[in-house]
């Protein structure tokens, strides 16, 4: 849409994406859906002592001219860690 102040669509939907950082360094990725929950996978954030530690830092991107982006952290405020679990015996 031609004279949108509105950033593209891309740029709007990467903004959900985070970088998971643990106290020892290592990381994962993950998306906010729906009332700011953060999913992502279990060897991410394998238990609730694991993601109580761990910081999700968004906006972790390049910009155009190749320089590091400022990084918004935002340390974890679990109040709910409910890993998947399959069902069983479903057909």
């Amino acid at each position: 849409m031609r004279g949108s102040r509105s950033p593209p669509l891309q740029k709007r939907r990467s903004r959900a994406i985070a970088r998971v950082k643990h106290q020892d360094g290592s990381s994962g990725s993950g998306f906010l859906i729906d009332g700011n929950r953060l999913v992502t996978n279990n060897h991410v954030l394998s238990d609730a002592a694991n993601a109580g530690t761990s910081v999700a830092q968004f906006n972790y991107q390049l910009t155009a001219d190749g320089a590091n982006a400022p990084i918004e952290e935002f340390p974890s405020s679990l109040r709910r860690f409910e890993p998947w679990r399959p069902t069983t015996g479903a057909s």
